[in-house]
């Protein structure tokens, strides 16, 4: 998470907000799968706000996509009241291609 983060400070400081959104993105993976959802969310939101500022509707999706799954993947609540069945199987792994997130083509 360390390089995502470099990453990051780095592309806002050159004004590069397309692959600020997409580094984002990606941060939102490690921090889901070590139990840091709310760093995850954090993360994807603002991913989310800048995709759809660029008008790039396949990546918002897809962020959209991975907060759903994080929501479903949640620990019984604090009243000790379990969660629906289905909300407790884990959070599918995000899928990565050449021509997914951030793809310029």
């Amino acid at each position: 998470m360390r390089y995502y983060r470099q990453a990051l400070a780095l592309r806002r400081s050159l004004g590069n907000d397309y692959d600020a959104a997409s580094t984002l993105g990606h941060l939102g993976s490690p921090h889901a799968a070590l139990g840091e959802h709310d760093h995850a969310r954090a993360a994807w939101r603002e991913a989310l706000v800048m995709c759809r500022q660029q008008g790039r509707e396949s990546d918002a999706e897809e962020v959209l996509r991975q907060l759903d799954a994080l929501d479903h993947a949640r620990t019984p609540t604090s009243a000790g009241t379990p969660p629906p069945a289905h909300c407790v199987a884990p959070a599918p792994a995000p899928t990565t291609s050449a021509g997914s997130w951030g793809s310029r083509g």
